[in-house]
């Protein structure tokens, strides 16, 4: 039998007892036998907790993905390169990187904290 189950038993008893003496005085003096409630509750208490933390742990349950090959490459094809065409058209010459000036830093506002 498990642990747990026998913990769960022991506390259920305490908590009876300690309910029938609260409804059913054992003891005439009210001062002791509120502290017998009082004891057997927390004990009860306890051994829920101790069952509870005791229970078996269920197993977790992993589950392999499949292993999917990685796709094949994808191969296009260029459609042929167009003839040029008997007119010359004078073609515009972008400039290259490097003529190009450097991009300027860009300085990040500072933010102030809250306090």
């Amino acid at each position: 039998m498990r642990t747990d189950y026998i913990l769960y038993i022991i506390a259920v008893i305490c908590l009876v007892i300690a309910g029938y003496s609260y409804a059913y005085p054992l003891i005439t003096d009210v001062a002791t036998n509120y502290l017998i409630i009082i004891t057997l509750a927390i004990i009860g208490i306890i051994f829920i907790g101790s069952g509870y933390s005791l229970r078996p742990r269920s197993p977790m349950i992993t589950q392999t993905k499949p292993q999917i090959p990685p796709p094949a490459p994808i191969i296009q094809r260029q459609p042929p390169a167009a003839e040029p065409t008997a007119s010359p058209e004078k073609e515009e010459e972008q400039p290259s990187p490097e003529a190009q000036p450097p991009k300027k830093r860009v300085r990040r506002r500072r933010t102030r904290k809250k306090t």
